[in-house]
């Protein structure tokens, strides 16, 4: 015996061309009474695109942690169009939801693939295993979860696409340095994914960190009991990150001589590398122009935000104790300085870009090798080792590429699918 349920769809706008769409009347969704599995059908037409379920009783969302055991064309990208079907084991202990209450709907919403949901999800553990969802009350396990802080990455995405802004700081700014802070402005044509967390231990061990450099060192000193899981990587060169052979100009996801970043890319399918300068910045004041991203222009406030040398007794901490920013990224100062793309390039040498990667000097091309540290990439947030001039949004970092002391990382991810 099944019960058919109430249903309901949605679709992203479409226009008069092909964008995924969900069939009018097409949702449907039934429950066997033995098994209690549910199942719920639809209809996907134009093109292929990525397709998100959420359910409602009395018409609120059950939320993320009560969809986690589900599978079939859900969450990821519909190759084909034509019926499709997604499978649903409901937990009926939770909150004492039941599949039978009177007023159940489920939501099917088809994305272009250049309209991407605004988290996506990477499981670390497991080759090409990605998922999207539309708003952190989706993911299934809940943003804080020690899931996404070890086994599995979850990214935002920023939407920066034909925005503009200013980057740098403000004439004033305690710790301000002039030259290198001066304001100007950026814009971006693209949206991009950035790690909510910097990088941790525990994603770095599904990621066989251990054939890295070092590993041994770290393993040996913190035994990666599993409370050290979620501290952030610490003490990478950038060659860790990308390889001696992205000097002088290797594009973004690509490169194969470090072991990190083409790994990352290797498992999951996905162009995933660092932020420029410009990327982290933007992401970092999630719109607020002040020296740090929650309003304020002194230190007041700080150790709410940040771990760094006034509060975190010389050490580094778990991810995501902090206060986030408004787009909900955490540690965006203090604990790690975080590597990005960039080279190093004074402000005053240039007034407005589009896609800034830093330094555009023609000598660059002409350098061999950056084997001996002299060249400088920026790392931007500051450390737990930093003092609090150094964690501010327009704060930055000049270091040289093998530079190892409190540098750790954030991940970067195009907003496509390849």
């Amino acid at each position: 015996m099944k019960k058919t349920m109430m249903i309901a769809m949605s679709v992203i706008a479409a226009a008069a061309s092909a964008l995924p769409v969900i069939k009018n009347d097409s949702v449907s969704i039934v429950q066997d009474a033995a098994t209690g599995r549910v199942t719920i059908g639809y209809t996907l037409t134009g093109d292929p695109g990525v397709v998100t379920l959420d359910v409602l009783t009395n018409g609120v969302s059950i939320g993320g942690e009560n969809l986690r055991r589900l599978g079939g064309d859900v969450n990821r990208k519909i190759e084909t169009t034509g019926a499709k079907t997604i499978s649903w084991i409901p937990d009926q202990t939770v909150n004492g939801f039941k599949l039978t209450d009177a007023d159940v709907k489920a939501v099917v919403t088809a994305w272009p693939t250049n309209n991407l949901p605004d988290y996506l999800v990477v499981d670390l553990s497991m080759s090409r295993k990605y998922y999207f969802y539309p708003n952190e009350g989706q993911l299934p396990h809940g943003v804080t979860s020690h899931v996404y802080k070890t086994s599995q990455l979850v990214m935002r995405k920023i939407h920066a696409a034909g925005k503009t802004f200013r980057m740098g700081s403000h004439e004033g700014e305690a710790g301000r340095v002039d030259v290198d802070e001066r304001a100007h402005f950026v814009s971006f044509t693209n949206d991009f994914y950035l790690g909510i967390y910097e990088f941790t231990k525990g994603q770095a061990k599904a990621l066989l960190y251990q054939h890295l450099e070092g590993y041994a060192d770290y393993a040996n000193e913190f035994g990666y009991a599993p409370e050290r899981d979620e501290w952030p990587v610490e003490g990478l060169r950038y060659s860790h990150l990308r390889g001696s052979s992205s000097f002088p100009k290797v594009p973004r996801g690509e490169g194969s001589e470090a072991f990190a970043l083409p790994n990352a890319r290797s498992r999951s399918g996905l162009c995933i590398d660092l932020p420029t300068e410009a990327e982290w910045e933007f992401a970092c004041r999630a719109g607020v122009s002040a020296a740090r991203y929650d309003g304020t222009d002194d230190d007041s406030t700080l150790d709410d935000l940040a771990w760094y040398s006034a509060n975190a007794s010389g050490t580094v901490h778990p991810v995501g104790l902090k206060k986030p920013n408004a787009w909900g990224l955490y540690d965006m100062y203090g604990n790690v300085k975080e590597w990005t793309h960039s080279w190093y390039e004074r402000y005053d040498e240039w007034s407005y870009q589009v896609e800034p990667i830093g330094w555009n000097g023609v000598n660059k091309d002409n350098y061999a090798s950056d084997q001996d540290g002299s060249y400088n990439r920026m790392a931007r947030g500051g450390s737990y080792k930093s003092a609090a001039t150094e964690c501010r949004s327009a704060a930055r970092g000049k270091t040289g590429i093998n530079s190892t002391s409190g540098m750790g990382y954030r991940a970067w991810c195009r907003a496509v699918i390849p």
